[in-house]
């Protein structure tokens, strides 16, 4: 008895002093070297506080900093041993506490995201395949963000805003490979003014390409987001709210978003649209955005609008835009009614401005959606 107990302490403290001499080395050569080397794949600086190697296997980073992109008090994960034996590349978990992300995009409509996605693939060396290399895959069977913050600029459109706190976490089970996540985020202006909330709860199989996810954009400030509306076809907004209920449902890579859009004391200025640009004078039928909002809007600016998007699970895009009802149905009765024959061609044009609105839609939701593909694709290589 009193050898076996000799045998535990002696392997106790040999672990111990396993551990003490790994996390020295660590944090004397290993965290420069890592630092220095994600330094010249991401061409940012990129600064560690420290590294802990903790027992059994699990690591964490504090004070971990991506130049003007990415920070985080403590970073912690635990790599997936059983994942080895199955050809695949893994964490059992990954905690982030304190991140903060900056998003920018910039006005040619690129996001600095996607400036460090193609930095990386142009400075990663690309060894030579052999038939014996096996394609290895990438998995996080959990995910949990902690008093997260994210910080958006457009200078596309001069608008930025803040996201926080963040509360996120995604949980894979073995069993039908589903990502069950929730996701809490509220909006803040950059004066620190309440401009909305955001919140999405449900599940994902990347597998099947299935999902099952309710996601809402709750009193989202219309004025603040007014910015990306065209100012050609709306007035200027003076005040409002905004909500938008997302259900999105995906069977075998073919996605459906429901949607409900509501809209609530809905304010909008007087000055006439579209105006000549050749004499800046209003055409003929200037009061046609009046004509729109009093049938689409009803009295106190409130409007509801129910629409189905139907794209790819993979591949998001604005492939099918339905709306449900006869909503449009009246404001274009009216519109015919009030234009004289002579506006005709005018008629013409802003026909094709709109067809032009739905390609910048259309762009915008590929341009996303690239984005993701980017992400995955890498993580498979």
């Amino acid at each position: 008895m009193k050898l076996f107990v000799k045998l535990f302490i002696l392997v106790a403290v040999l672990v111990c002093l396993f551990f003490i001499v790994v996390n020295v080395f660590v944090n004397l050569k290993g965290k420069t070297i890592i630092s220095s080397k994600l330094s010249q794949l991401l061409e940012k600086d990129v600064t560690i506080g420290s590294i802990s190697i903790l027992p059994p296997y699990s690591v964490s980073v504090k004070d971990f900093e991506i130049a003007e992109v990415f920070s985080a008090k403590l970073i912690k994960f635990e790599p997936s041993l059983i994942g080895f034996f199955f050809v695949k590349v893994g964490l059992n978990n990954l905690i982030i506490e304190n991140p903060s992300l900056v998003i920018l995009r910039d006005k040619k409509s690129v996001f600095n995201i996607q400036k460090i996605i193609n930095t990386v693939k142009s400075n990663r060396s690309k060894p030579k395949k052999t038939k014996k290399d096996t394609k290895k895959s990438f998995f996080i069977k959990e995910v949990i963000i902690r008093n997260g913050k994210l910080f958006f600029k457009d200078e596309s459109v001069e608008s930025e805003f803040f996201i926080k706190p963040v509360e996120f976490y995604a949980i894979t089970t073995l069993r039908g490979f589903k990502t069950n996540l929730y996701l809490l985020a509220p909006l803040e202006s950059a004066s620190r003014m309440k401009i909305g909330e955001v919140n999405a709860k449900g599940w994902l199989n990347f597998v099947n390409k299935d999902m099952d996810v309710v996601a809402s954009f709750k009193d989202i400030d219309a004025v603040f987001v007014s910015n990306y509306f065209n100012k050609k076809f709306l007035k200027e907004i003076k005040s409002g709210k905004i909500t938008l209920a997302a259900d999105m449902i995906s069977e075998n890579n073919d996605l459906t978003i429901n949607c409900h859009l509501e809209t609530n004391n809905l304010q909008f200025g007087e000055e006439d649209l579209f105006i000549d640009s050749d004499d800046n004078k209003p055409v003929i039928f200037g009061n046609l955005s009046g004509i729109l909002l009093d049938s689409l809007i009803g009295p106190g600016g409130k409007g509801v609008f129910d629409f189905s998007i139907n794209t790819k699970f993979d591949r998001p895009r604005l492939e099918s835009l339905q709306f449900e009802g006869n909503v449009f149905q009246t404001p274009v009765k009216n519109l015919i009614k009030s234009i004289p024959l002579e506006g005709k061609e005018t008629i013409e044009k802003i026909g094709n401005d709109f067809k032009e609105i739905g390609k910048e839609f259309e762009k915008q939701f590929k341009d996303i959606g690239d984005q993701f593909k980017s992400l995955i694709e890498d993580s498979d290589k």
